[in-house]
Protein backbone atom coordinates (compact mmCIF):
# COMPACT_ATOMS: atom_id res chain seq x y z
CA UNK A 1 0.00 0.00 0.00
CA UNK A 2 2.80 2.39 0.89
CA UNK A 3 4.56 1.86 -2.43
CA UNK A 4 1.34 2.54 -4.34
CA UNK A 5 0.68 5.68 -2.31
CA UNK A 6 4.12 7.10 -2.98
CA UNK A 7 3.88 6.16 -6.66
CA UNK A 8 0.65 8.16 -6.88
CA UNK A 9 2.25 11.11 -5.12
CA UNK A 10 5.32 11.10 -7.36
CA UNK A 11 3.43 10.62 -10.59
CA UNK A 12 0.88 13.27 -9.70
CA UNK A 13 3.60 15.77 -8.79
CA UNK A 14 5.53 15.04 -12.00
CA UNK A 15 2.43 15.62 -14.13
CA UNK A 16 1.52 18.88 -12.38
CA UNK A 17 5.09 20.14 -12.69
CA UNK A 18 5.23 19.13 -16.34
CA UNK A 19 8.27 16.92 -15.72
CA UNK A 20 7.90 14.52 -18.65
CA UNK A 21 11.27 12.87 -17.96
CA UNK A 22 10.12 11.94 -14.46
CA UNK A 23 6.81 10.64 -15.80
CA UNK A 24 8.71 8.44 -18.29
CA UNK A 25 10.98 7.18 -15.51
CA UNK A 26 8.04 6.23 -13.29
CA UNK A 27 6.23 4.45 -16.11
CA UNK A 28 9.42 2.61 -17.06
CA UNK A 29 9.67 1.42 -13.47
CA UNK A 30 6.23 -0.15 -13.73
CA UNK A 31 3.89 2.49 -12.34
CA UNK A 32 0.41 1.77 -13.71
CA UNK A 33 -0.51 4.31 -16.39
CA UNK A 34 -4.19 3.81 -15.47
CA UNK A 35 -3.83 3.89 -11.70
CA UNK A 36 -6.74 5.27 -9.71
CA UNK A 37 -5.10 8.39 -8.29
CA UNK A 38 -8.22 9.72 -6.59
CA UNK A 39 -11.96 9.79 -7.02
CA UNK A 40 -11.55 12.36 -9.76
CA UNK A 41 -8.34 11.55 -11.60
CA UNK A 42 -6.41 8.96 -13.49
CA UNK A 43 -3.00 10.18 -14.72
CA UNK A 44 -4.57 11.11 -18.08
CA UNK A 45 -7.39 12.99 -16.35
CA UNK A 46 -4.80 14.99 -14.44
CA UNK A 47 -2.68 15.78 -17.52
CA UNK A 48 -5.80 16.84 -19.45
CA UNK A 49 -6.98 18.96 -16.51
CA UNK A 50 -3.63 20.75 -16.12
CA UNK A 51 -3.05 21.27 -19.83
CA UNK A 52 0.10 19.12 -20.02
CA UNK A 53 -0.12 18.28 -23.73
CA UNK A 54 3.16 16.37 -24.09
CA UNK A 55 2.53 14.31 -20.98
CA UNK A 56 -1.02 13.51 -22.07
CA UNK A 57 0.37 12.28 -25.41
CA UNK A 58 2.94 10.16 -23.59
CA UNK A 59 0.30 8.60 -21.36
CA UNK A 60 -1.86 7.78 -24.38
CA UNK A 61 1.13 6.22 -26.13
CA UNK A 62 1.81 4.11 -23.02
CA UNK A 63 -1.71 2.70 -22.98
CA UNK A 64 -3.80 5.15 -20.97
CA UNK A 65 -7.54 4.44 -21.23
CA UNK A 66 -8.90 7.26 -23.39
CA UNK A 67 -12.47 7.04 -22.11
CA UNK A 68 -11.73 6.03 -18.50
CA UNK A 69 -14.42 7.47 -16.23
CA UNK A 70 -13.91 8.99 -12.80
CA UNK A 71 -16.27 8.46 -9.90
CA UNK A 72 -18.24 11.44 -11.26
CA UNK A 73 -18.38 10.03 -14.81
CA UNK A 74 -15.78 12.47 -16.13
CA UNK A 75 -13.55 11.25 -18.98
CA UNK A 76 -10.24 13.01 -19.76
CA UNK A 77 -11.86 14.87 -22.66
CA UNK A 78 -14.26 16.52 -20.19
CA UNK A 79 -11.35 17.81 -18.11
CA UNK A 80 -9.59 19.14 -21.20
CA UNK A 81 -12.73 20.85 -22.54
CA UNK A 82 -13.64 22.30 -19.12
CA UNK A 83 -10.29 24.10 -18.95
CA UNK A 84 -10.14 25.01 -22.64
CA UNK A 85 -7.11 22.84 -23.38
CA UNK A 86 -7.63 22.79 -27.14
CA UNK A 87 -4.59 20.76 -28.21
CA UNK A 88 -5.35 18.00 -25.72
CA UNK A 89 -8.96 17.81 -26.90
CA UNK A 90 -7.65 17.40 -30.46
CA UNK A 91 -5.18 14.68 -29.44
CA UNK A 92 -7.81 12.81 -27.43
CA UNK A 93 -10.27 12.87 -30.32
CA UNK A 94 -7.57 11.51 -32.64
CA UNK A 95 -6.87 8.76 -30.10
CA UNK A 96 -10.52 7.71 -30.02
CA UNK A 97 -12.09 9.75 -27.23
CA UNK A 98 -15.89 9.66 -27.24
CA UNK A 99 -17.13 13.29 -27.42
CA UNK A 100 -20.69 12.29 -26.52
CA UNK A 101 -19.99 10.86 -23.07
CA UNK A 102 -21.82 12.78 -20.35
CA UNK A 103 -20.62 13.61 -16.87
CA UNK A 104 -22.81 13.07 -13.82
CA UNK A 105 -23.96 16.67 -14.33
CA UNK A 106 -25.39 15.66 -17.71
CA UNK A 107 -22.92 17.58 -19.88
CA UNK A 108 -20.76 16.45 -22.77
CA UNK A 109 -17.33 17.92 -23.46
CA UNK A 110 -19.08 20.30 -25.86
CA UNK A 111 -21.48 21.33 -23.09
CA UNK A 112 -18.62 22.05 -20.69
CA UNK A 113 -16.74 24.06 -23.32
CA UNK A 114 -19.86 26.20 -23.81
CA UNK A 115 -20.52 26.56 -20.11
CA UNK A 116 -16.91 27.62 -19.40
CA UNK A 117 -16.76 29.96 -22.42
CA UNK A 118 -14.10 28.22 -24.50
CA UNK A 119 -15.46 28.98 -28.00
CA UNK A 120 -12.56 27.40 -29.93
CA UNK A 121 -13.01 24.10 -28.11
CA UNK A 122 -16.80 24.31 -28.56
CA UNK A 123 -16.35 24.92 -32.29
CA UNK A 124 -14.05 21.90 -32.51
CA UNK A 125 -16.59 19.66 -30.77
CA UNK A 126 -19.72 21.11 -32.40
CA UNK A 127 -19.67 18.82 -35.49
CA UNK A 128 -19.82 15.77 -33.20
CA UNK A 129 -22.78 17.28 -31.38
CA UNK A 130 -24.45 18.01 -34.72
CA UNK A 131 -24.64 14.27 -35.29
CA UNK A 132 -26.45 13.97 -31.98
CA UNK A 133 -28.80 16.79 -32.95
CA UNK A 134 -29.60 15.12 -36.27
CA UNK A 135 -30.35 11.85 -34.48
CA UNK A 136 -32.51 13.68 -31.93
CA UNK A 137 -34.49 15.44 -34.65
CA UNK A 138 -35.11 12.12 -36.39
CA UNK A 139 -36.20 10.36 -33.19
CA UNK A 140 -37.78 13.34 -31.37
CA UNK A 141 -35.33 13.12 -28.46
CA UNK A 142 -34.08 15.77 -26.08
CA UNK A 143 -30.43 16.69 -26.60
CA UNK A 144 -27.86 19.09 -25.24
CA UNK A 145 -27.78 22.50 -26.84
CA UNK A 146 -26.67 25.94 -25.66
CA UNK A 147 -30.23 26.88 -24.72
CA UNK A 148 -29.05 27.63 -21.21
CA UNK A 149 -27.26 30.74 -22.46
CA UNK A 150 -28.49 34.14 -21.24
CA UNK A 151 -31.23 36.03 -23.03
CA UNK A 152 -30.18 37.91 -26.13
CA UNK A 153 -27.13 37.35 -28.33
CA UNK A 154 -24.29 35.03 -27.28
CA UNK A 155 -21.15 34.32 -29.32
CA UNK A 156 -20.41 30.59 -29.40
CA UNK A 157 -17.39 30.70 -31.70
CA UNK A 158 -15.81 33.15 -34.18
CA UNK A 159 -18.31 31.95 -36.80
CA UNK A 160 -21.30 31.04 -34.66
CA UNK A 161 -23.75 33.13 -32.67
CA UNK A 162 -26.97 32.31 -30.81
CA UNK A 163 -30.00 34.36 -29.87
CA UNK A 164 -32.22 33.24 -27.00
CA UNK A 165 -35.55 34.70 -25.95
CA UNK A 166 -38.25 33.45 -23.60
CA UNK A 167 -41.95 33.81 -24.38
CA UNK A 168 -43.44 32.99 -20.99
CA UNK A 169 -46.98 33.82 -22.07
CA UNK A 170 -46.71 31.23 -24.85
CA UNK A 171 -44.87 28.74 -22.70
CA UNK A 172 -41.64 28.31 -24.64
CA UNK A 173 -38.03 29.41 -24.88
CA UNK A 174 -36.58 29.95 -28.34
CA UNK A 175 -32.89 29.66 -29.28
CA UNK A 176 -31.64 30.31 -32.81
CA UNK A 177 -28.03 29.29 -33.52
CA UNK A 178 -26.56 30.85 -36.67
CA UNK A 179 -23.57 28.85 -37.93
CA UNK A 180 -21.80 30.86 -40.64
CA UNK A 181 -19.16 28.19 -41.19
CA UNK A 182 -21.73 25.58 -42.26
CA UNK A 183 -24.30 28.21 -43.35
CA UNK A 184 -27.15 26.82 -41.33
CA UNK A 185 -29.50 27.89 -38.58
CA UNK A 186 -30.45 25.49 -35.80
CA UNK A 187 -33.65 26.44 -33.96
CA UNK A 188 -34.36 24.94 -30.53
CA UNK A 189 -37.83 25.38 -29.08
CA UNK A 190 -37.92 24.45 -25.40
CA UNK A 191 -41.29 23.81 -23.78
CA UNK A 192 -41.12 25.58 -20.41
CA UNK A 193 -43.63 23.20 -18.85
CA UNK A 194 -42.36 19.82 -20.06
CA UNK A 195 -38.69 20.87 -20.67
CA UNK A 196 -38.84 18.95 -23.97
CA UNK A 197 -36.96 20.34 -26.97
CA UNK A 198 -37.93 20.48 -30.60
CA UNK A 199 -34.96 21.03 -32.92
CA UNK A 200 -34.91 22.16 -36.53
CA UNK A 201 -31.86 22.57 -38.78
CA UNK A 202 -32.22 24.76 -41.86
CA UNK A 203 -29.76 25.91 -44.52
CA UNK A 204 -29.32 29.65 -45.04
CA UNK A 205 -30.17 29.05 -48.71
CA UNK A 206 -33.68 27.93 -47.72
CA UNK A 207 -34.57 31.33 -46.24
CA UNK A 208 -36.62 33.56 -48.53
CA UNK A 209 -36.17 36.42 -46.05
CA UNK A 210 -32.44 36.82 -45.39
CA UNK A 211 -32.93 39.65 -42.88
CA UNK A 212 -32.52 37.42 -39.75
CA UNK A 213 -29.28 36.01 -41.16
CA UNK A 214 -27.94 39.46 -41.97
CA UNK A 215 -28.85 40.66 -38.47
CA UNK A 216 -27.04 37.69 -36.94
CA UNK A 217 -23.99 38.40 -39.10
CA UNK A 218 -23.90 42.03 -37.96
CA UNK A 219 -24.28 41.01 -34.31
CA UNK A 220 -21.47 38.46 -34.63
CA UNK A 221 -19.12 40.89 -36.34
CA UNK A 222 -19.90 43.57 -33.75
CA UNK A 223 -18.75 41.10 -31.08
CA UNK A 224 -15.48 40.24 -32.80
CA UNK A 225 -16.57 37.40 -35.07
CA UNK A 226 -14.70 36.84 -38.30
CA UNK A 227 -17.55 36.08 -40.71
CA UNK A 228 -16.49 37.16 -44.23
CA UNK A 229 -18.92 39.92 -45.09
CA UNK A 230 -18.66 39.30 -48.82
CA UNK A 231 -19.76 35.68 -48.50
CA UNK A 232 -23.26 36.60 -47.37
CA UNK A 233 -23.43 39.86 -49.32
CA UNK A 234 -22.67 38.09 -52.60
CA UNK A 235 -25.49 35.63 -52.02
CA UNK A 236 -27.91 38.39 -51.08
CA UNK A 237 -27.03 40.27 -54.26
CA UNK A 238 -27.89 37.20 -56.34
CA UNK A 239 -31.45 37.05 -55.02
CA UNK A 240 -34.22 38.11 -57.44
CA UNK A 241 -35.20 41.74 -56.99
CA UNK A 242 -38.86 42.63 -56.42
CA UNK A 243 -40.54 44.39 -59.34
CA UNK A 244 -39.67 48.07 -59.32
CA UNK A 245 -36.74 47.68 -56.90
Amino acid sequence: MGRVFFAKQRLGAAIIEGDIAKVKELLDRGVDVNMHMSGVYSPLHLAADKGKTDIAALLVARGAEINKLSDYQWAPIHNAAYHGNFDIVVDLLKAGADPNLRTSEGKTAYGWALARNHPEVAELLEPYMKKVVDFAVEHNLKTEQPAEKPEGWTVLSPQQIARTETHAQLGYRLTDIFNFRDRERVRIVNNLATKADQIESRSFDDFADKAPIETARQELQARGGNVPETALTDRLNKLPRPPGA
